[in-house]
């Protein structure tokens, strides 16, 4: 994968960078929809099955009732496709440093009866006080579709700009937080210093 690192971004002409970075700098999020094929889709499904089955989270935040399948790159190219897409560095080249580093890819199954995560942001391990640039950005695939019923993720419109103090604060933002709905093969990029849950039965769904 180290060919990422270097030469022009390779892109469709329909596709344009501009609007996701608006999107990220005013709510924090930006969807792009068809980001993986039909046949992209059925693979990665197809090659995550040998893996899944035997295993559900440590602890309340990775979820006792989730199971979570690591290094999906060395495990199928399809993995290593999906993370190095054209459209998706043409972003991140955008956001983040030079050189920077693509890591901690990995497939989340949430099964039923999943308790909701706590409202929390990706990059709350960074002491820097809040509101700040985004350190780190987290990118979200939807292999299903993110509903109310299945979980998902709930993202808090704008809350890349809040503090600390307010995200912590459930009273202030459960009121205007929203359901991500991403259907299958669309993907999901948003800094990591912005505000979600992760989980089925999450406030304000």
């Amino acid at each position: 994968m180290t060919e990422y690192l270097t030469g022009p971004r390779r892109l469709a002409p329909s596709f344009d960078v501009e609007p996701h970075l608006a999107r990220l700098d005013q709510d924090g999020f930006t969807i792009v929809e068809g980001y993986v094929s039909g046949d992209q889709l059925a693979s990665f499904r197809e090659g995550l099955k040998p893996y899944l089955g035997s295993y559900r989270g440590r602890n309340p935040f990775e979820g006792l009732a989730t199971e979570r399948v690591y290094t999906l790159v060395g495990r199928g190219k399809v993995y290593e496709e999906i993370a190095s897409d054209q459209r998706l560095l043409a972003i991140l080249d955008r956001l983040l440093a030079p050189n920077y580093l693509l890591s901690a890819d990995h497939a989340i199954c949430i099964y039923p009866g999943e308790q909701a995560q706590a409202v929390h942001f990706d990059d709350a391990f960074y002491p820097f006080p809040r509101p700040r640039r985004a350190i780190s950005i987290s990118v979200i695939g939807a292999v299903d579709a993110f509903t109310p019923e299945n979980g998902g993720t709930v993202l808090y419109r704008g809350s890349h700009k809040w503090s600390s103090e307010r995200i912590h604060n459930l009273a202030a933002v459960t009121a205007i937080c929203s359901l991500s709905r991403a259907e299958p093969t669309a993907t999901e990029l948003t800094g990591a210093d912005a505000a979600r849950i992760v989980g089925t039965g999450a406030p304000g769904v």
